[in-house]
């Protein structure tokens, strides 16, 4: 198994959908996770699903302020 830090961003209930953000996409087992569970992935909204964790102490602008909490494409 590589090697790989704890959370894919500084903010660990921070994790994009796959095909967003190259550092999330290496976590595959949290994306799917978040899947089977029903989850919005960070910056999604999707009412039939429960909040992105990241949603739980600030709101998206604040949380999105931190360049390290964006998304970073491939």
């Amino acid at each position: 198994m590589t090697k790989r830090a704890f959370a894919p961003h500084c903010d660990q209930a921070i994790l994009h959908a796959p095909g967003v953000c190259k550092y999330c996409d290496g976590y595959p087992d949290w994306q799917e996770h978040r899947q089977v569970a029903r989850i919005n992935f960070t910056g999604e909204h999707e009412p039939d699903k429960a909040p992105c964790p990241s949603l739980m102490l600030r709101d998206d602008e604040t949380r999105d302020r931190w360049p390290n909490n964006r998304a970073v494409r491939a």
